[in-house]
């Protein structure tokens, strides 16, 4: 198994040698527990995303728990008149105009001038910032765009820190993972992938998982919508984003590294629901422009027994009972099945033999070429293209 995921079992202090199957087999197996997925739903419900914008002298900006007077970021001048643009007529603050600052600027706060900022994980186009009239009080909520799955597993790029990522408040409880993976689990049987947020609470001191509004394939989720005014009234500030790749591996695709270059967060996926034990977990983090793998015990801890949490673990796998209504199923998306030949070098045997691999490709019929396949397997082995063969190449209906 590569170093950079990391079998269920092991955050249980247990042995993680596991063996792969197809997702076609496993689903055959299953093909009896399976539900009928509903049809597509793409009504999304209105959200509260915060009143209009009217900001004063008096505002506040909360963020990571820390109230942030917005006159650190803008002068009184601009608060009463405006901003002076580039025709150089002054127009009102926005909510770019606050997120910019904040990602960019160091402010001083307090009697004693605390640095605080940047705010690097407010990127453009993935946050949201939120107005409450009542509390005038700002709030700028980090947001995810689109999770995938695909052939990528070369992770050249990635680096490996040994350490909790530092911004957390603490370790994330298992039995958050767990929460998680019930309804990873349950949207597994439709073959979609679903995408969670983990929250830590600032008033309780806790974290807490927030399935948001979304619509969900074989091979994407997307278009997550938060009730951010529930957000900014609860004081949740994120700290996770997680998503399933239900029967594909958990290596993270060409989408999930472009949506996943906010800083100060971690990433997690879930997936191999086929392997016949437990599925793999792949936890990483985004600094300085890289991707930095994590260990997985360095994110979250066991919060029960062991024997609880096996019983939990089994659990688990029944799914919920109802389908969530905030999770719209939109499509099946593409998923392609390869069966390989190749000549693996065992270094045992000392001898090469031939051995029969069966995976799930998923993506755009341009991405999972042939010569993307070879390539794969070739990179996966360590071995030459040359000693890959196509058996078989199919789309999966």
């Amino acid at each position: 198994m590569a170093v950079d995921q990391m079998n269920i079992l092991s955050l249980l202090g247990m042995d993680d040698d596991v063996v792969e199957v197809s997702a076609k087999e496993k689903a055959k197996k299953t093909e009896s527990n399976k539900k009928t997925a509903p049809a597509a739903n793409n009504n999304s419900n209105n959200k509260n995303q915060g009143d209009k914008l009217e900001v004063n002298t008096e505002t506040i900006i909360r963020h990571e728990g820390i109230n942030i007077p917005i006159t650190a970021y803008f002068s009184e001048q601009e608060l009463t008149e405006g901003i002076l643009k580039d025709d150089g007529k002054p127009t009102p603050i926005t909510e770019e105009d606050i997120r910019e600052r904040m990602e960019t600027q160091v402010v001083f706060i307090g009697e004693e001038s605390v640095p605080f900022g940047p705010c690097i994980e407010l990127l453009p186009d993935y946050t949201v910032v939120v107005f409450s009239k009542k509390k005038n009080m700002v709030m700028a909520i980090p947001s995810a765009r689109k999770k995938g799955a695909s052939t990528s597993v070369c992770r050249k790029n990635e680096v490996t820190a040994p350490a909790v990522a530092s911004f957390l408040h603490e370790k994330i409880p298992f039995s958050i993972l767990l929460e998680f993976m019930k309804v990873a689990y349950h949207y597994a049987k439709y073959n979609m992938e679903v995408h969670g947020d983990i929250f830590w609470n600032v008033e309780e001191q806790k974290y807490e998982l927030i399935i948001p509004e979304q619509k969900v394939t074989r091979v994407n989720c997307y278009d997550f919508v938060h009730d951010c005014m529930e957000i900014m009234e609860r004081d949740l500030v994120k700290k996770c984003e997680i998503h399933s790749h239900h029967f594909m591996q958990t290596f993270p695709s060409p989408t999930d590294d472009a949506d996943e270059k906010r800083e100060k967060l971690v990433y997690c996926i879930i997936g191999d629901f086929g392997n016949p034990l437990y599925p793999n977990l792949y936890t990483r983090t985004y600094k300085d422009g890289e991707y930095i793998t994590l260990d997985s015990k360095d994110v979250f801890y066991v919060d029960m027994d062991l024997s609880v949490s096996m019983d939990a673990l089994n659990n688990v796998k029944e799914g919920l009972p109802y389908d969530l209504p905030q999770v719209h199923i939109n499509g099946p998306g593409n998923m392609y099945e390869i069966v390989v030949e190749v000549d693996y070098y065992n270094p045992f045997y000392q001898d090469f033999h031939i051995n029969k691999y069966t995976n799930v490709f998923t993506g755009n019929v341009d991405y999972v070429a042939m010569d993307k396949a070879k390539s794969y397997y070739s990179s996966l082995l360590g071995i030459d293209e040359s000693k890959v063969r196509i058996v078989r190449f199919e789309e999966i209906v």
